[in-house]
This record gives C-alpha cells, structure tokens and sequence, in this order.
C-alpha cells in the first residue's frame, strides 16, 4: 500500500507537470468494487470493497477521449452467502487484490463543451487493461473494461463523472478456487467439480471520477465547434 501511494503521488507530480503543454487531464478515481464468478453469479455490488486510483486524459474533440489508468480494486466472496446446497457443501470463501493499468476511450452521446455549452453528457466507455493479482496462481492478466457513465463540468477547468465498469477477465482465478484435478480436503472431498474453469471471471468498478484541466485554450477539431 505504501509503495502505492509512493507512486501515486510520483504520477500526479508527472503530469501535472506536463498538462499545460499537451493538454492532459489528470485526475483520481474512488469507488467501489466487486467480483462475479463461480461464487457470485449474477448478484449486483456482491461484497463490496474501496477501489481507488488516478487517470490521465486526453479530449480529441467534443465527442471522443482517451485515458490512461491506473488503479487498485479489492473484491472478497464466500459460499456461505448463498443458500443452493452445492456452494453450501463447497464452504469456499476468499479474499484478493488487484492492481489494473488500462487505456479507455470515452464516446460523448451529446456534444461536450465545458464552459460554453452541454456540460452533461452520458457516456459509454471500453478499451483494454492488464491487471497483476498477486495472491492468484495466474497473477498477470488482461481484461477488457465495458461502462457507462455521466460527467458534469463544475467549472470550466473541473469535472466530475460518475462511472460503472464491468471487466471482463481471461482466467477463472480471482477467486483463488483450486482446479479441478486438485486433491480435495475437507469440505471438497463431497464434491466432484470444484469450479467452472469454462466461465470467466469478472470485476466491476464504480468510480467517481474528478479531472481537472489545466490548459483554458483548448481547441477542437475543426469537423466540430471550436472552443476558442
């Protein structure tokens, strides 16, 4: 967590520094997080767990951006918060921590121009992420991030957005459930799969996300209105 933090900070420094040449917007991002796979099928903000992290965007134009991301999520779950007998038999629980570093692009579905006019806009976001879970037996892995979300300029240099993402996963790991070929002890010995390793895992992410531009001459590109 220190180191972290360390490097959080280190990062805002960077980019700070550089925001008013190449018109980056920094920021951070808090929220929540979630996990769904074998344990948890289809329950929405099952257990959930702080994320956090910073981001650094850049606007193309009033409509398209791209960011870059770097954030940790935790996500824990247990057998025995669900009632059907075969998860009651298994009596698996666990607890992890991711580390995510990913690059989203945004698609405004109205035209976004702080400080003249629309200064909400709903959006829809996905790109791709590669995340380092260090208690799983496949640590490094990729994802690819899908969500929906809303941002509002509180002034013409601040924003604010609300974000909900899912991740999709490679690997059936994040729950740290044994595979099937494992020697089963205890409770597992009652039971002849121990997890489905055809379906993926997944994490999900809401976030409130506040960015701060610090170049005021922003231009657009000339296919849309200019902010001059």
């Amino acid at each position: 967590m220190k180191n972290l933090m360390i490097l959080l900070f280190f990062l805002i420094f960077l980019i700070e520094t550089k925001a008013q040449k190449i018109n980056i917007e920094p920021g951070i991002m808090g929220g929540v997080s979630y996990y769904m796979g074998d344990i948890n099928h289809s329950k929405l903000f099952y257990s959930p767990k702080p994320s956090f992290g910073i981001l650094a965007k850049y606007s193309f134009n009033s409509f398209y951006s791209v960011r870059f991301n770097i954030l940790q999520a935790s996500f824990s779950g247990s057998d025995s918060d669900f009632p059907n007998q075969y998860q009651q038999t298994r009596n698996w629980s666990f607890s992890n921590k991711i580390y995510e570093i990913g690059l989203q692009g945004e698609f405004n579905f109205f035209e976004f121009i702080p400080g003249k006019k629309n200064e909400f806009t709903s959006y829809l976001t996905s790109g791709i992420a590669m995340f380092i879970a260090p208690s799983s037996t496949s640590p490094v892995n990729l994802a690819i991030p899908i969500g929906v979300g809303g941002k509002y300029s509180v002034s013409k240099r601040m924003r604010i957005a609300v974000e909900w993402a899912y991740r999709n996963t490679f690997t059936d790991k994040l729950d740290l459930l044994p595979d099937n070929n494992y020697i089963p002890t205890n409770s597992l010995s009652a039971i002849k799969q121990i997890t489905n390793d055809k379906s993926k895992d997944w994490y999900s992410v809401a976030s409130l996300i506040v960015t701060y531009n610090f170049k005021s001459n922003k231009k657009w590109c000339p296919a849309y209105q200019k902010n001059d």
